[in-house]
């Protein structure tokens, strides 16, 4: 009983959404190692979360209603650092998950398909890590500047970091952003400098995990966010660049925000952690403004450039795609031999066909979102951009029978059709959901593109994950039907854009709209982002959206009937937390109908204190101190998100 010792291990074996297990050995064991368990007549890795001795666990071991089982083997010591365990834990408390699963998220495919296929780690673990940080200090801080001023600042900042012999964790959104951004950011310290992203070969992978961690000086890890279990001891600085990106929100389970993990790891290390981007995030710069956040420089408020730059009026171009004044430019570009980008709001032929007799838009039969005409090798098609439903194009009305469909919006598509026309002689590229489904076939249409004097891209927001280089003339041709999607963020989002956009721009910068009064337009071209923030946080405020108030966004997808029920069930049992009940934007998928509930909660109130034991019980009352456990208690079927991405 002396050398007996309760463990709690949290597996990281797919599918399994249990919370930590209990286990028990009597080897010697510390937090973060990984072991071997039986679990459902199988056995899987997991990872020890807490550790007690048999005394200290007494009386829960009488009164305890099953026999713990026997770790089966211990793999690993010093697999995951302690201060990573504590950020698991905080964060699957935040983000209503498992640690086992945030776990198994932040580590490589490469490294846990290894560790599930032989149970060891030896070659991946040397025996001595590094731990020579000395004065550790959490604090955040925001960096909000153009590029070529954020990276010098970054070099500054990694020397510096060099010198106190403390290592650097540098994470950006994409395996694309982590190749451009580490060629940058290594010259000069290359024998020091570790790059990672999951699209390296499984050996290079592995070899580069171990020097990571045999390397005696301090070292500068660029990586995409599945790195950060990487257990080396002297990082004291954690840099999130381009921290902008929604690509740091993941699009399936854990749904997590990277952000929120890399906080709660600066703090349990703890570490200081940079937030930077040329735009940061509209809570962050709040967040900067009210003096939670430290200014690692002054936040750049304005841009200002000498370039060309206008707001083109549609309103009366009828049907034309192409304004005279984009024409031109486009013209000269080609002329002078310099490069155009032209930046649809959607993919297709167009956004929408509708009826021209009744009015009707056509809609795809299984999610009801409008059908996109699109254009394949050897015929046109009908394609939902949501769920990928095919039809045919020769399809009546389904409100009157009439044939007469029109195609309405401007996409990338029809794009690329009006400049062939207009300039056939010009070497055109397009990427897009389409045009490009692999990341190599991005980079060489970039590449080509770049290469190509007096060459034309045409594309969606996507062209902005690929293309370092600023070009000389950018010319927005559609943005309005952004302006329709009921979010939140949309105006954010759209302001975003057009100013990455803007500042990717050398001599002219044009956009085409059908509302030229938008205030957001006017944001944009002047540079000011200190009087677009003004106005978004003022009806941030008045609306309790973030930063005011945390989002909690429930998903149900089911039978219509069913679905309804269910969610009419939880808006009662939930009524303390004022619900909102509402359907999706997108109302069905398949034969499954979408319903949300939205909540709306304080930010120094979640995760409810008790969650992390650290209420007393004459004080476990809180306005929170249910809802994590309603919450974990849905059965999977219902997807919580809290801080969505978006509230659709």
């Amino acid at each position: 009983m002396e050398n007996l010792k309760i463990v709690t291990v949290a597996p990281i074996a797919k599918n399994i959404l249990n919370e930590d297990l209990t286990y028990f050995t009597t080897k010697e064991i510390t937090n973060g190692a990984l072991v071997v368990i039986p679990l459902r007549n199988k056995e899987v890795l997991g990872i020890a979360t807490s550790i007690s001795g048999a005394k200290e666990m007494k009386s829960e071991l009488k009164t305890s209603e099953f026999g713990f089982k026997k770790i089966k083997k211990i793999v690993a010591e010093g697999a995951y650092l302690p201060d990573f365990i504590t950020a698991s834990k905080e964060t699957a408390e935040y983000a209503v998950s498992s640690p086992g699963q945030i776990i198994r998220f932040l580590t490589p495919k490469a490294i846990l398909n290894a560790w599930e296929k032989n149970k060891t780690a030896k070659d991946l673990f040397p025996p001595k890590i590094l731990s020579n940080v000395k004065n550790r200090r959490f604090e955040i801080s925001v960096l909000g500047l153009p590029d070529d001023e954020r990276y010098s600042y970054y070099k500054s900042l990694i020397r510096e970091e060099f010198a106190k012999k403390h290592s650097v964790f540098f994470i950006l959104p994409t395996i694309h952003d982590a190749e451009e951004c580490g060629e940058i950011l290594k010259k000069g310290i290359e024998e020091y400098t570790v790059i990672m992203h999951n699209r390296l070969t499984v050996k290079t992978i592995y070899e580069r995990w171990r020097g990571a961690l045999e390397e005696q000086h301090p070292i500068l890890i660029v990586a995409t966010p599945v790195f950060l279990s990487l257990p080396r001891e002297d990082i004291a600085t954690i840099i999130i660049d381009k921290e902008n990106s929604h690509f740091y929100k993941t699009m399936s389970r854990p749904f997590m925000d990277i952000r929120t993990f890399a906080e709660k790891l600066a703090r349990a290390k703890p570490a200081r952690l940079v937030l930077g981007d040329s735009i940061p995030r509209i809570e962050d710069i709040y967040n900067a403004q009210a003096g939670n956040f430290i200014q690692e420089s002054p936040l750049k408020y304005r841009f200002p450039m000498n370039i060309y730059q206008e707001v083109i009026d549609m309103r009366k171009a009828g049907d034309s795609i192409l304004s005279p004044k984009v024409k031109l430019a486009i013209k000269e570009s080609i002329a002078k031999k310099e490069h155009a980008l032209l930046i649809c709001a959607r993919k297709g032929l167009g956004t929408s066909t509708l009826c021209a007799d009744c009015g009707e838009i056509i809609l795809c039969t299984e999610c009801s979102l409008p059908m996109v005409l699109h254009r394949t090798v050897s015929e046109n098609i009908f394609l939902c951009n949501r769920c990928g439903r095919k039809s045919a194009t020769d399809v009546k009305c389904t409100n009157c029978g009439s044939w007469k469909l029109k195609v309405l919006g401007v996409a990338t598509e029809r794009v690329e059709d009006e400049v062939r026309a207009e300039f056939p002689d010009a070497r055109i590229f397009r990427i897009d959901g389409n045009a490009v489904k692999k990341y190599k076939q991005a980079r060489e249409i970039i590449t080509e593109f770049l290469q190509t004097p007096g060459a034309i891209l045409i594309g969606t927001d996507m062209v902005l994950s690929y293309l370092n280089q600023n070009i000389e003339t950018v010319a927005i041709i559609s943005i309005d039907t952004l302006f329709s999607l009921p979010d939140y963020k949309m105006d954010e989002n759209i302001f975003d854009l057009l100013t990455r956009l803007r500042l990717k721009t050398l001599k002219r910068f044009l956009i085409q709209t059908r509302k030229p009064d938008e205030k957001i337009f006017e944001n944009v071209l002047s540079g000011d982002l200190l009087e677009f923030f003004r106005g978004e946080i003022k009806e941030r405020k008045r609306f309790n959206y973030p930063p005011f108030k945390i989002l909690i966004k429930i998903t149900s997808e089911g039978p219509k009937n069913i679905t309804n029920t269910e969610m009419d069930q939880l808006e009662k049992f939930l009524q303390n937390y004022e619900p909102s009940k509402f359907n999706a934007f997108i109302e069905r998928v398949g034969n499954k109908d979408r319903v949300n509930i939205l909540l709306k909660v304080d930010p120094e109130g979640w995760p409810p204190q008790q969650a992390q034991g650290e209420l007393s019980p004459d004080i476990a009352e809180t306005p929170y101190s249910n809802l994590l456990e309603i919450l974990r208690s849905l059965p999977s079927r219902f997807i919580v998100r809290v801080d969505p991405e978006n509230i659709l």
